[in-house]
């Protein structure tokens, strides 16, 4: 991935200009299925497993400099000025500048089944099954460019989970770092590389009757439980991405703003 040499240049009533660098690559999945039935007397099984991988990455590289009128406004009110001649001054009201690098990777989702259809007679046949699915959530980012040193709150607890330990800021010369190298309070390392951790209950049954009252009449009845692995897992693993102690941008607001806001003061009665 290329890195945008110059910054996006947005000048109120003349000029947008993009130059950032995206890549997104939502297809990192692949599944490996396996299905077999097997007829035993009056009983049909049925019995697979299934393993898919679930990885995702998305960059965004640039930066921004957006120039307003106020910069060059005429008087207190802040009337007139003209975006153009803020930029030839070289007075910016926003800047920014993104390294977003978000790496989703090393999520499985695991499943198996079994399943008896048995007839029991000619009018009655019944289906008896459990599924087991877990989900082994992905990990964020990669060590080779920090970006694995992130983390997310613990709202069962009040913490704040890092993924990975940063090092010293003494050391490291620029996020992610510590300042002075020791954790702040309620501030944790994840034992095991994880921020969020895996659920093992995902017990799925299902139970079904089909009863032949006559040539033209069937009652059917079923239940089962259902979880759904796949949404979410990648979108909410990325939440994360370079939260602090890292840094994914960079933004200033209210730049070059030649009339500070008023001081409000309030007088209680």
């Amino acid at each position: 991935m290329s890195t945008p040499l110059l910054p996006t240049i947005q000048v109120l009533g003349y000029l947008l200009e993009g130059n950032f660098t995206n890549t997104d690559h939502y297809s990192n999945i692949y599944e490996y299925k396996n299905d077999n039935s097997k007829m035993i007397g009056r009983h049909l099984l049925r019995f697979g497993a299934s393993l898919a991988t679930d990885n995702r990455l998305g960059t965004t590289v640039g930066s921004v400099d957006v120039f307003d009128t106020i910069q060059t406004s005429n008087g207190s009110a802040g009337t007139g000025g003209d975006a153009m001649a803020s930029m030839l001054l070289g007075l910016p009201t926003y800047a920014e500048i993104d390294t977003v690098y978000s790496l989703v990777h090393g999520g499985k989702i695991f499943g198996g089944y079994f399943e008896d259809q048995w007839r029991v007679n000619d009018r009655l046949t019944l289906n008896l099954g459990l599924r087991y699915d877990v989900t082994d959530w992905p990990r964020e980012g990669t060590d080779a460019n920090g970006s694995s040193i992130t983390g997310n709150m613990d709202l069962n607890n009040g913490t704040y989970v890092l993924q990975k330990p940063a090092p010293a800021c003494s050391a490291a010369q620029g996020a992610p770092c510590i300042p002075g190298g020791t954790l702040p309070a309620h501030v944790t390392v994840s034992p095991n590389g994880r921020i969020i951790k895996n659920s093992y209950d995902n017990f799925q049954p299902r139970v079904g009757v089909a009863y032949r009252i006559n040539d033209k009449t069937v009652f059917r009845a079923g239940y089962g439980r259902f979880f759904d692995n796949w949404a979410g897992v990648v979108g909410f693993a990325a939440n994360f991405t370079q939260s602090w102690p890292n840094v994914a941008f960079l933004a200033a607001g209210n730049l070059n703003n030649p009339f500070p806001l008023p001081l409000l003061l309030i007088r209680w009665p």
